[in-house]
């Protein structure tokens, strides 16, 4: 019976299946009843937490799709938008999202920084260009199109930046 006793003192288990993050303790310390030795997590199901400004904030909603990424790894995630805060931070300013990712194959670890991508606006049947071929002439955006082998100029009316491309409005139409 006292060796029982001791045994669940001295015994140490998790009451998760995971991988050992970190240990608070080294071989021969002195521990204190109820004091953290180490910690688990469970690494097939993530939870993100990512802190977004207000003007990004309206595209976040509970349920909506993401998609989690790391610029140390190539491969992504599908997550999920589990909670959107209602209110910002007082000392930063910015909203605390919080999204669960499936990581199955367990390339993503606990604690690493993740970039979360998620859609703002769905674009269907719009012109988009590169950056690079939009000339600015007397502070207008134009773009040159080529009709006869003569290049011909076309004032044009631009709408969303899309990081390296540009959505044009009017001015030019496919083909």
């Amino acid at each position: 019976a006292g060796f029982d006793a001791v045994s669940r003192l001295v015994d140490i288990t998790s009451p998760i299946a995971g991988t050992v993050t970190s240990v608070a303790v080294n071989e021969g310390n002195q521990v204190m009843l109820g004091q953290v030795l180490a910690t688990v997590a469970t690494t097939r199901r993530l939870r993100i937490k990512v802190a977004v400004n207000s003007s990004d904030i309206s595209t976040f909603a509970v349920g909506a799709g993401v998609t989690v990424s790391s610029e140390s790894l190539t491969d992504t995630l599908p997550g999920k938008v589990t909670e959107v805060a209602s209110s910002a931070d007082p000392d930063t300013r910015t909203f605390q999202v919080e999204a669960v990712a499936e990581n199955d194959r367990g390339t993503f670890k606990p604690g690493m920084f993740v970039r979360v991508a998620a859609v703002k606006n769905r674009l269907v049947g719009v012109i988009v260009i590169p950056t690079e071929a939009m000339v600015v002439l007397d502070g207008k955006p134009n773009v040159f199109v080529v009709k006869g082998g003569v290049a011909n100029r076309r004032p044009v009316t631009v709408g969303a930046d899309l990081d390296g491309h540009v959505v044009i409005e009017s001015g030019l139409a496919t083909g």
